[in-house]
């Protein structure tokens, strides 16, 4: 669990370092406030991603970055995509409060916003949480021969450590999705790729001004709350039958775990359960 947790605060702290590189020059020359974040959080993205490239703090082969059959990674699109409405009407049901929603607006619809939060911002966490995270916990003694503690743990702290309760419930479902697919496969692929869809759909969606009297809440959405409850209820099981078909599919391609991506000095996370 400490290695689990020691990557996270090594996450952090390249954020920091990033900060500390980009934000303060950026200061003192008075340039724009969202272009110094979104180039703060890029610089700290790509040292993180450096770091665990270049000290094999993961074990990365082709298998890390392929998946077969590609319908297993289109669906886990798909998935995101549906699961879309549901965790809205959750976070409104809820009245979960969106602690980044006027920083998001600032600078996610920008180009630069969609190259740092929509796309190096996901690969940095995929590496993070599904690879690092995952396979520090998969292989902690306490749990070892119980990898569905191990996969809800990893969702449970990418959910927390958004820091915003806004994004919790959807940071962790998706996290139990991916965590799954990564120990089941052995591929970051569907993860990278449907949090990039997921990331870069909110950027490009901040790049166009609402029209004025647009709608604010899903409930503002539809005519009725019956039409509301339908639409909500309809993506949702969507969503679970497309979830319940990579299930499927991954079970024919992929009978056995197949998760590798340890450090060498880590004993083999789930080699229990490939070797039976």
């Amino acid at each position: 669990m400490w290695k689990a947790l020691k990557y996270i605060l090594i996450y952090f702290a390249f954020q920091l370092l990033g900060a500390v590189v980009v934000l303060i020059p950026g200061y003192i020359m008075d340039a724009d406030e969202a272009v110094i974040l979104v180039i703060a959080l890029a610089v700290a993205n790509l040292l993180f991603c450096l770091y665990i490239f270049r000290k094999n703090r993961i074990r990365l082969d082709k298998q890390s970055f392929t998946i077969r059959p590609w319908t297993i990674l289109l669906l886990s699109v798909i998935a995101v995509f549906f699961f879309i409405l549901p965790e809205v009407e959750l976070i409104e049901r809820l009245d979960l409060p969106n602690n980044l929603g006027d920083e998001l607006d600032d600078v996610g619809g920008t180009f630069l916003g969609l190259i740092s939060i929509g796309i190096l911002g996901p690969i940095s966490e995929e590496l993070l949480f599904r690879g690092a995270v995952l396979g520090s916990l998969l292989e902690w003694r306490p749990i070892r021969s119980m990898p569905w503690i191990a996969i809800l743990l990893s969702a449970a702290l990418f959910g927390l450590v958004h820091m915003n309760p806004a994004q919790m419930p959807g940071a962790f479902a998706i996290g139990l999705l991916y965590g799954w697919l990564a120990y089941r496969t052995g591929s970051l692929l569907p993860g990278i790729v449907g949090h990039i869809f997921n990331n870069s759909l909110v950027c490009i969606l901040e790049m166009f001004p609402e029209e004025e009297g647009s709608p604010e809440t899903v409930a503002e959405m539809f005519d009725s709350p019956f039409l509301e409850f339908l639409a909500v209820a309809a993506s949702l099981i969507v969503c679970i039958v497309v979830v319940k078909t990579i299930a499927r599919i991954v079970n024919e391609h992929y009978p056995h775990p197949a998760f590798s991506m340890v450090s060498d000095d880590m004993a083999h996370p789930g080699q229990e359960f490939i070797e039976e």
